[in-house]
């Protein structure tokens, strides 16, 4: 999946190095892409699904990211079951996370 979110017509990520998404130092420079990508909601949705734990997944930092799920599960937004994906209906991140600097 993540080849194919790199790769996606209508990702501003497409054609850059995916290096930069993983690199210390470079997250700057990834959120600024993220920031204007139409892919970002599903791209962030991807990797807290999968439980990505290194990088900048749609805009957001493994640490933003714990705070996410930790902020959905307080709110009754994330289920635990292991039977159904956690994210079910979930379209974007919570609005308290909307201000996190680039």
């Amino acid at each position: 999946m993540t080849f194919q979110l790199f790769n996606s017509e209508d990702a501003a990520c497409r054609g850059h190095n995916p290096a930069i998404w993983f690199e210390k130092g470079a997250a700057g420079v990834a959120r600024s892409i993220c920031n204007r990508c139409r892919c970002r909601v599903e791209c962030l949705e991807f990797a807290i699904r999968n439980g990505e734990t290194y990088g900048i997944w749609g805009g957001m930092s493994t640490w933003e990211r714990r705070r996410e799920v930790a902020l959905r599960r307080s709110s009754g937004k994330l289920h635990d079951s292991e039977h159904e994906p956690p994210m079910i209906g979930l379209t974007s991140p919570s609005p308290e996370l909307n201000s996190i600097p680039a």
